[in-house]
């Protein structure tokens, strides 16, 4: 009689140990969410600085607008989320982003249109895809952020694929 205490505690603890790795793995979905979204959204924002000095179109630079005005409410919010889960974010883009931003900053006139344009293509197909997938497969605030963010982002999608490349 004395084993079936037993056999149940190594039971618990097998359970209890499958429940904490589970849980360490969603953890780590979200940092690595947290973090890329952190980087991307800053790379945003700084690529359409650089839009606004460097573009000579009106519906670039309204696009570059809005960029700015979204991904710097979607940034505070996702700092205001990993900061109540003790998660430390990056503090500025990710080196590929910093270079992308570099040539940009080189560009004038129609090249930097076009290169922003197609840029801001590729930028938000991953975002649309990185949001997707922690809204899918996160947890708690941060999935809830995602999920909130996300139509926003298929909108900015939707915004860059109708500018005409010249």
């Amino acid at each position: 009689m004395k084993r079936i205490p037993i056999v149940m505690s190594a039971i618990g603890a097998v359970f209890a140990i499958s429940i904490a790795a589970a849980h360490a793995e969603t953890a780590g979905i979200d940092k690595e969410f947290a973090t890329k979204a952190a980087q991307a959204g800053m790379a945003e924002v700084a690529e359409a600085r650089i839009a606004l000095k460097n573009s000579t179109r009106p519906d670039v630079k309204d696009f570059a607008r809005r960029m700015i005005a979204d991904h710097t409410k979607a940034g505070d919010q996702l700092k205001t989320i990993a900061s109540s889960e003790g998660l430390a974010l990056p503090g500025g883009p990710s080196d590929e982003d910093q270079q992308a931003m570099t040539k940009l900053g080189a560009l004038s006139g129609e090249d930097f249109d076009r290169a922003y344009i197609q840029d801001q293509i590729s930028a938000h197909e991953a975002a649309v895809a990185l949001f997707t997938k922690e809204s899918e497969q996160g947890s708690g605030s941060f999935r809830s952020f995602a999920s909130a963010t996300l139509p926003t982002l298929e909108d900015h999608y939707r915004m860059i694929k109708s500018l005409p490349i010249h």
